[in-house]
């Protein structure tokens, strides 16, 4: 299968034409994900399939029961259950990709392939809530009243499958992008970099108190976990998280100045969004001391930021080869990582060595 994953990645960084790899790697991931029983959190949610009840769900929430519960009146195992919800997810995630540039690109889920789609395929729970939440940006983009409304209908659904995906609801006030000067956001961005930085080093019991408001005791636990991170792999993420934040910065202020004949209001409004994504997530870089289960929050950000990196690149005049190795490399290295504090039980689960 590992090999499998591999010709399919390849493939789709070769073949332009036609637009199949989604479809197959699609179907690809939703076969594997439903074989691989030996990945990690797979047999706590398998007890949980069975056994969450209305008055119990076992600090998931009212969504992931009736989900759970559909699938069971379907006569369906869960494992098969898994398979369906990652065959859902990528389905919602392509159709809002589909809404706002009009075509597919198999460089994407080439990209997507190396990462996060391993990770995304485990923790199948967040995966379904945050491909809602991406669905969701849809009817943000409208910037109309009734947008809104199902906007926020749309992330309170996903809430009730997994808390985390609530972060979504900041994006509400992704207008103050389109309403500040260029200067003025480099002042928030640094603003925010150095409150980051401020709460990681002094700010813990705030920050602790803050996220103990809103987390349920599952998501308490990580307060008090070894799982947080060295100082390198925190470097690393705040690297990342910075990168995303200064190329969706100049995708938002910068591109269609330069490119006006090329300008879409949906693209305009989505690279808005896309930018105030990118800033809410450096939000997250000081609760990384508590622990890296923290940064599944940033993760729905990566798939949005490939297909506005490859229309940027698709659109360039200069280098393009180059670009393109450029962020395959980067992909190849984030695989490599970002899947570090998984990667022991990663891989053996899905490919059996």
């Amino acid at each position: 299968m590992f090999a499998i994953m591999l010709f399919f990645i390849i493939i789709g960084f070769l073949l332009k034409k036609p637009k199949i790899i989604f479809f197959v790697d699609t179907i690809f991931l939703s076969i594997l994900t439903s074989s691989s029983t030996n990945v990690p959190d797979f047999l706590s949610y398998y007890s949980i399939y069975y056994n969450i009840k209305k008055d119990f769900y076992y600090e998931t929430g009212s969504g992931w029961y009736y989900l759970c519960l559909m699938g069971r009146s379907l006569g369906i195992g869960y494992a098969q259950f898994k398979g369906i919800l990652v065959f859902i997810s990528l389905v919602l995630i392509y159709v809002t990709l589909l809404y706002f540039y009009k075509k597919d690109n198999n460089f994407i889920w080439s990209l997507y392939l190396l990462y996060p789609a391993l990770i995304d395929c485990i923790q199948i729970r967040f995966f379904i809530a945050a491909a809602i939440g991406i669905f969701a940006i849809i009817f943000l983009s409208k910037d109309n009243l009734k947008g809104y409304l199902m906007f926020i209908v749309l992330i309170a659904f996903a809430g009730t499958i997994h808390s985390s995906v609530l972060f979504f609801i900041l994006l509400l006030f992704v207008n103050i992008v389109d309403k500040l000067s260029k200067s003025k956001l480099f002042i928030i961005i640094l603003v925010v970099v150095s409150a980051t930085i401020y709460f990681s080093t002094i700010g813990e019991k705030i920050l602790e108190s803050a996220i103990s408001i809103f987390a349920n005791m599952r998501q308490q636990s990580y307060l008090v976990s070894n799982n947080n991170m060295s100082t390198i792999e925190f470097m690393v993420y705040f690297i990342i998280i910075i990168s995303f934040v200064l190329f969706s910065m100049y995708m938002k202020l910068n591109f269609f100045k330069l490119n006006p004949n090329m300008y879409s209001k949906k693209l305009d409004r989505l690279f808005s969004i896309i930018f105030f994504f990118n800033i809410m997530t450096l939000l997250l870089l000081p609760m990384l001391k508590f622990s890296s289960d923290f940064i599944r929050i940033q993760r729905p950000v990566w798939i949005l930021m490939y297909s506005e990196i490859l229309f940027y690149i698709a659109n360039s005049t200069k280098k393009i080869f180059l670009k393109r190795i450029s962020l395959v490399a980067f992909a190849i290295i984030s695989f490599f990582l970002l899947l570090g504090y998984y990667a022991p039980l990663v891989l053996p689960g899905f490919f059996n060595f």
